[in-house]
């Protein structure tokens, strides 16, 4: 299968013209990106982030074709060089003739993405707002109030993740009537909404972010980057359905880099 018509497939949903400023979404390897050997591919791999352990089974798997939610080079390649282990990733994905598309801001800010579903799946919505400098981040109203507790038990059940972190000043048996929430490290919308009293929910968060939220009244939850994870059944379940048996997909879960002790 042509590897542009899985490309035009998803730049239809997840628009290059939804791509934040500093961001790094679509072709990550230019050598790989103009080689003609990429034109056809069978299968093709989604994961969260291309890592050591993600690309070794591409290549294990022969597939040449990577589908990412987080840029494998976000930064200038000479800043990506310093790391040691990406320099030796980079020569194998060179070598092995992988190519890597990345969707990551234009995913958040599209409609096609299925955030908005897995919380209306959950919770009785009375209404959905866009928000932030790029529309990455929703609010959303309830139709009826529902307990800070409610909420977050409901989370942990949406994004798959055992446990979470909430800013200490937060009553969780207070009744809230709405929610915001950024994926991934979002806190940047809760400044640029210079948000007051208000729940926001996102990934990760800064010291400077943590202040922000406890001064401002403000409950910060946090459950971690892995929170993401439902991009990769989502765009697997996308191209099985646009492209059938013309295509094999196959998921790869980084799972989450932390654990416990």
């Amino acid at each position: 299968m042509k590897t542009t018509k899985i490309i035009n497939y998803l730049n239809e949903k997840f628009s290059p013209e939804l791509v934040a400023e500093w961001d790094a979404s679509g072709f990550q390897i230019q050598e790989t990106f103009n080689d003609p050997q990429n034109e056809d591919v069978k299968k093709l791999m989604v994961c969260l982030d291309v890592t050591k352990e993600a690309l070794d089974f591409a290549i294990s798997q022969e597939i040449k074709f990577i589908i990412s939610r987080h840029p494998f080079i976000f930064n200038s390649i000479e800043k990506e060089l310093n790391n040691p282990a990406k320099k030796d990733m980079l020569q194998q994905i060179i070598e092995n003739n992988i190519q890597i598309f990345t969707i990551h801001t234009n995913y958040d800010a599209s409609e096609n993405q299925i955030l908005t579903k897995l919380i209306e799946d959950k919770f009785e919505i009375k209404s959905i707002n866009r928000v932030g400098e790029d529309g990455e981040g929703y609010e959303f109203n309830f139709k009826k109030e529902i307990s800070l507790r409610n909420l977050l038990e409901n989370l942990k059940l949406i994004f798959n993740v055992d446990d979470l972190r909430i800013t200490k000043n937060s009553n969780l048996e207070r009744m809230i009537s709405n929610f915001f929430i950024c994926t991934g490290a979002g806190s940047q919308t809760m400044f640029f909404e210079k948000m007051q009293n208000q729940v926001f929910v996102t990934g990760e968060g800064k010291w400077n972010e943590v202040i922000f939220a406890q001064d401002n009244n403000n409950d910060l939850v946090l459950l971690g980057h892995y929170m993401e994870n439902y991009f990769i059944k989502d765009i697997s379940e996308k191209i099985t359905k646009e492209f059938g048996k013309e295509i094999n997909v196959i998921e790869f879960d980084v799972q989450n880099g932390w654990k416990k002790f």
